[in-house]
């Protein structure tokens, strides 16, 4: 900025020299954390928008508490759709830095069935570690569920390649905790619709937990008999 000279800028009391506008710029630079100097302006250099140092995964810029700070926030860690029909759908290498878990989830499966049920294991655990239970409406009757010991858990279920094609099943699950030495649990809510006049239609809450403290590195769904469809689409997040 040494074109500037000392009549640019004035407040009527003190004329503002080359030297002190740079000495300013470069200090507000230093403040914002940067790689904005003077010498970009110097050497007609391309300016780094860059201004804030990252925080960790998950985390925001924001005003909390009076300061400016990175507090929580949501990550997408991947969104997976298929071109192909699937057996499973895998998530590896989650990172630890996240508290919570999201799945959003939306599909069919090939089973020929109105409703075809899916599953899911964490760490790629088959052992008799799962325990969940469900509340579930559908074709005009509430039912109860529950499975101790199990070696995944019931999540809930897809239109089969028997319901009316257009119509796809949506669901949500949190898992809490991912990251804790704790037991891991989850909940789900979501339902589907099986016919083009809603005769069967299906709305589900449920529960599970796996019995185990380790960290949440890996999760695979899968349907019950048969595979997802192409189309089929799931997004993953991080909460910190």
């Amino acid at each position: 900025m040494t074109n500037i000279s000392t009549t640019d800028f004035t407040d009527g009391v003190t004329s503002r020299t080359s030297a002190a506008l740079d000495t300013n710029f470069t200090n507000c630079a230093t403040v914002l954390n940067g790689g904005v100097d003077n010498a970009n302006f110097l050497s007609n250099a391309g300016i780094n928008v860059q201004k804030i140092v990252p925080g960790a995964d998950g985390l925001v810029f924001a005003r909390q508490g009076g300061v400016n700070a990175f507090v929580g926030g949501w990550a997408q860690l991947a969104n997976v759709e298929l071109g192909s029909d699937a057996a499973t759908i895998d998530f590896t290498n989650i990172p630890q830095s996240f508290w919570k878990l999201h799945l959003v989830l939306y599909g069919r499966c090939t089973e020929a069935v109105l409703a075809a049920t899916w599953r899911l294991r964490f760490n790629g655990d088959t052992a008799g570690n799962y325990y969940y239970g469900a509340m579930v409406s559908g074709g005009g009757a509430f039912a109860f569920g529950q499975a101790q010991a199990a070696t995944s858990i019931l999540m809930g279920s897809f239109p089969g390649s028997t319901a009316t094609s257009t119509y796809y099943g949506s669901y949500e699950v949190v898992i809490p905790g991912c990251n804790q030495t704790k037991l891991k649990h989850l909940m789900v809510r979501g339902g589907e619709f099986s016919s083009a006049a809603n005769t069967v239609s299906f709305n589900e809450r449920r529960g599970g937990m796996w019995n185990s403290t380790a960290a949440i590195t890996s999760i695979s769904l899968f349907p019950n008999t048969g595979s997802f469809v192409a189309g089929t689409r799931v997004a993953l997040f991080g909460v910190s």
